[in-house]
């Protein structure tokens, strides 16, 4: 099976097989991916994935409304991509609209 080259190791693997660029439709995984994409930065993705347990006795079970995300649905988490320009949304015309984003 061909893979993506960052897919060399087990987890990374399983991950990339299973859930990497997959659709999430719940706000615990929203919170998960949120959580662990953030902290990706920087970090080669097996050593992230070998500590996702960590992450998820961190963060209460990464269940969202425990951290205080009461509304962390499909709004806040594009509204959270809006505010750090992984989609582009100014308006046309507006002056931001062409100083960068997604």
């Amino acid at each position: 099976m061909k893979r993506c080259p960052w897919a060399r190791h087990r987890l990374a693997i399983g991950h990339h097989d299973r859930e990497w660029g997959v659709p999430v439709k719940n706000d615990r995984k929203h919170f998960e991916r949120l959580i662990l994409e953030g902290a990706q930065s920087g970090l080669c993705r097996g050593t992230l994935l070998a500590k996702r347990a960590h992450y998820r006795r961190a963060f209460d079970g990464l269940h969202p409304s425990k951290r205080g995300f009461n509304f962390a649905g499909s709004a806040s988490i594009y509204a959270f991509m809006q505010a750090v320009g992984m989609v582009q949304d100014h308006l046309a015309g507006c002056s931001r609209r062409k100083a960068g984003g997604a």
